[in-house]
């Protein structure tokens, strides 16, 4: 048998078995998988996740960017812009660049705005709804609640 990696030797002191180790590490990172061809994600991660539910807690808003995205649900820049890129592959997501003499008066760079489209909206309220079935939040096919 090979090396354990940490989570498995945690699980082992407590008592666990592998094989529901493994069901478990399963039924938490595994979401619903998508063809391709769809023009949505072949998987959908935590991270993903988040992002989403964040846009979704205001679909109207134009004016998100990239920072304060990361900021509000404390992932790193490079995921949450690569994760930008793709919704927006996907046509989940608009963007469009920020006025540069808005942001030469605030002393800045140009900032990025994402908006979420409305084929992305009701794509991402279905995935909450597969992933999160209990929740009531995204029952409706509105804004959560």
């Amino acid at each position: 048998m090979g090396a354990l990696n940490p989570l498995q030797t945690c699980a082992m002191a407590r008592g666990l078995e592998l094989s529901q180790i493994t069901t478990y590490a399963c039924a938490v990172t595994s979401g619903p998988v998508r063809r391709t061809d769809e023009g949505g994600p072949q998987r959908v991660t935590m991270p993903v996740v988040q992002v989403l539910d964040l846009l979704l807690a205001e679909p109207a808003r134009d004016d998100w960017f990239a920072l304060e995205i990361c900021r509000r649900i404390r992932l790193g820049s490079g995921s949450v812009v690569e994760i930008l890129f793709r919704l927006q592959k996907w046509g989940w997501v608009t963007s469009r660049w920020e006025d540069a003499s808005d942001a030469h008066r605030q002393g800045r760079p140009r900032r990025r705005f994402y908006q979420l489209t409305g084929h992305g909206a009701a794509a991402a309220r279905e995935i909450m709804r597969e992933r999160f079935p209990g929740l009531t939040r995204w029952a409706s096919g509105g804004a959560p609640t």
